[in-house]
């Protein structure tokens, strides 16, 4: 026996369901392929509500951390940009003396 499975895009379209998951919502195995059918049109209406609700704010957070690194990514360049010169100007003292 199987296990019910089920790929979906970001926007709701499914692309590929297996015909264990075909069998739990009572479609065709045709309709789990290639955008026929998308995932929110197996939930009910509050279920469908809930995940556009959550998908938006994992979204939102996913933008933040990925600003938050790079602007610690950003950070550690120039750091090592700074490190870089001072080491530089290290040796360009050590050669004039």
């Amino acid at each position: 026996m199987g296990i019910p499975a089920c790929l979906w895009r970001r926007t709701g379209e499914i692309y590929k369901g297996n015909k264990e998951f075909a069998a739990l919502v009572s479609v065709p195995l045709e309709m789990l392929r290639e955008g026929r059918l998308c995932i929110y049109e197996l939930m009910a209406e509050e279920s469908a509500v809930n995940y556009w609700e959550v998908k938006h704010v994992t979204d939102s957070r996913l933008k933040i951390v990925h600003r938050l690194v790079a602007i610690v990514l950003v950070d550690l360049f120039v750091s090592m940009l700074t490190i870089e010169r001072r080491l530089v100007s290290i040796e360009i003292r050590k050669h004039r003396v």
